[in-house]
C-alpha cells in the first residue's frame, strides 16, 4: 500500500537502490503495481547495502582486506537471497 504522506512523483528511492527494483516494489510508472511486503524491505535493503559496501571495498588503500570484505559480503548477499520469500513474509507480519 503507497504511504499517503508522498505526493505521486516525490522520488523518495534511496540512492542505493536500483531504479527497476524500486519501481518493481512500489509501482513506478509501468504498469500494474505487484504486492509489495513492505516500504524498503529490510531482505532487499539488505542486499543493495551489501552491495554498496562490495563495491566501496575496491576503493580501499589495503587490498587484502578489502577482499575479505568482499568475501564476506559476498556470502551475506547468497545467505540473505536465499531466504528472501521467508524474511518478506517476516516483515510482513510485522509491520
Amino acid at each position: 500500500m503507497p504511504n499517503s504522506a508522498f505526493e505521486p512523483g516525490d522520488d523518495i528511492c534511496p540512492p542505493w537502490w536500483p531504479r527497476i527494483i524500486w519501481d518493481l516494489h512500489f509501482g513506478g510508472s509501468g504498469g500494474t503495481k505487484p504486492p509489495s511486503p513492505v516500504n524498503y524491505p529490510p531482505a532487499i535493503n539488505d542486499i543493495m547495502s551489501s552491495l554498496a559496501i562490495h563495491t566501496f571495498s575496491y576503493y580501499m588503500l589495503d587490498q587484502k582486506t578489502a577482499q575479505n570484505i568482499r568475501t564476506q559480503t559476498e556470502q551475506k548477499i547468497a545467505q540473505t537471497a536465499a531466504k528472501l520469500s521467508q524474511l518478506h513474509d517476516q516483515a510482513a507480519k510485522n509491520k
